[in-house]
């Protein structure tokens, strides 16, 4: 999901696939997820697709890539793919949809490729973008009162500042992790109770967070144990997290993490050269990513969990 912003990194075109899934402790079953499917946006020349997040409904929202090197948004509902674009941009995608159908994203619509935020609600387009001019918003996470988190910055995406978004009031409050040199906020299904996400520390090493009891609450940091790198992409109402992180070897996995039993389980795609899990659903704990395979392509996935 973040790779398309950060510069990291028809169901006929379903497979299935095998999977490993392990955990962490304390000692945990391994989750016997049963269902896993692969999404590719079903247009010649596309090789890059991602899911970024799905709704308890079946709607699974996500970004693709064009022949021409465009990123695109796009919805599958009930086996049918429709393309997301905010009107006249040059280049746009989706960041999350909560469990209304609203949506959050980032759109670029000139040279200096500056990103704004868009909420799309009702059929309705609205840019959300932190004040100033040179200033880039990166809506990433959107909750069902259509509170949105991301980080805002007026020069480059490392040295940001986490915000949050109130849709009520209309007002931005910024919050930044201790001593961080960037705070990158991805989701909240309450921003009064939990904002999750990552920062980069000092020594240029990314790690996850948890925000616990709103914008001037308590922090807490959270590594995939003996991860070399974290970032959390989402979290749901029944507290459960997921992202990805990268091992000793460099190597790159996704990850779910329960917060209520302190347990992470490691997700990886067989055949796969990287995994990454997006979203998590917010009442079934459905989990939506994407993984690369060996000729570089990347393909989004559907997995089913039994929760």
């Amino acid at each position: 999901m973040y790779n398309s912003w950060k510069n990291y990194h028809s169901m006929a075109f379903v497979t299935v696939l095998l999977f490993c899934l392990t955990s962490l402790a304390p000692a945990q079953n391994a989750l016997s997820h049963n269902t896993f499917f692969t999404i590719d946006y079903p247009l010649a020349g596309v090789t890059n697709t991602e899911a970024v997040a799905s709704t308890p409904s079946g709607i699974i929202v996500g970004n693709y890539y064009d022949s021409a090197g465009v990123q695109h948004g796009f919805m599958l509902k009930n086996g049918v793919f429709t393309s997301i674009d905010f009107p006249g941009a040059d280049f746009s995608g989706v960041t999350w949809m909560n469990d209304s159908g609203d949506i959050v994203g980032i759109y670029y619509t000139d040279s200096g490729m500056k990103a704004n935020t868009y909420i799309l609600k009702g059929g309705t387009f609205t840019t959300i973008n932190y004040p100033g001019n040179n200033t880039n918003t990166y809506g990433f996470g959107i909750d069902d009162a259509d509170d949105i988190v991301g980080p805002e910055c007026a020069c480059n995406f490392t040295q940001a500042t986490g915000f949050l978004y109130t849709y009520s009031t209309g007002t931005f409050t910024l919050f930044n992790y201790p001593n961080a040199v960037g705070t990158y906020p991805t989701m909240t299904v309450d921003p009064t109770k939990y904002i999750v996400g990552s920062y980069l520390d000092q020594a240029s090493v990314y790690h996850g967070f948890l925000l616990t009891g709103g914008v001037n609450g308590v922090f807490s940091n959270i590594d995939y144990p003996g991860s070399t790198f974290t970032w959390i992409t989402g979290i749901n109402a029944a507290s459960e997290m997921v992202g990805f992180y990268r091992d000793q070897s460099g190597n790159q996995h996704g990850f779910e993490y329960n917060l209520p039993l302190n347990a992470f389980y490691s997700i990886d795609i067989s055949g796969a050269t990287s995994t990454e899990v997006n979203g998590i659903n917010g009442v079934k704990g459905n989990l939506v990513g994407r993984y690369t395979t060996p000729d570089g392509h990347t393909h989004g996935y559907f997995l089913q969990s039994p929760h």
